[in-house]
């Protein structure tokens, strides 16, 4: 490990990410992430297609949201919308997907999603 990116101050929250309980591993995986160390995205990728845990919301959505700032919007609309099927309701997925479609040029789905927003939070600023 290196002293000057992070990885021996942040190595006991990424040990967490094989902790046996699921929420404690989600929870370093976001943690990671947040903190731009690179184990975060990994972390999350197992988390969101391994079979006991691909029913997790935030996995999902943060890999979304790491693909749209890649440019990687074919990634990043598969996680959105898995995000957004696992809860409906999660506007910060359904904002996010429609800002992938408005990318893609697809905009009458891109109109669907920020109608969708609208419809839970009238005032929410990303889909104004």
């Amino acid at each position: 490990m290196c002293d000057h990116c992070g990885c021996r101050e942040f190595a006991p929250i990424a040990e967490l990410t094989a902790d046996p309980a699921l929420y404690v591993r989600q929870i370093a995986a976001v943690v990671l992430t947040a903190l731009g160390d690179a184990r975060g995205e990994p972390a999350l990728r197992k988390l969101a297609h391994d079979e006991k845990s691909a029913g997790l919301v935030h996995p999902h959505y943060l890999l979304g949201v790491l693909a749209t700032r890649r440019g990687d919007f074919r990634t990043a609309q598969g996680e959105l919308e898995q995000a957004v099927t696992l809860m409906p309701y999660f506007v910060d997925a359904l904002v996010a997907l429609g800002d992938v479609l408005l990318r893609t040029q697809k905009l009458e789905l891109a109109t669907e999603r920020f109608n969708e927003v609208l419809a839970y939070d009238r005032h929410h600023k990303g889909a104004q």
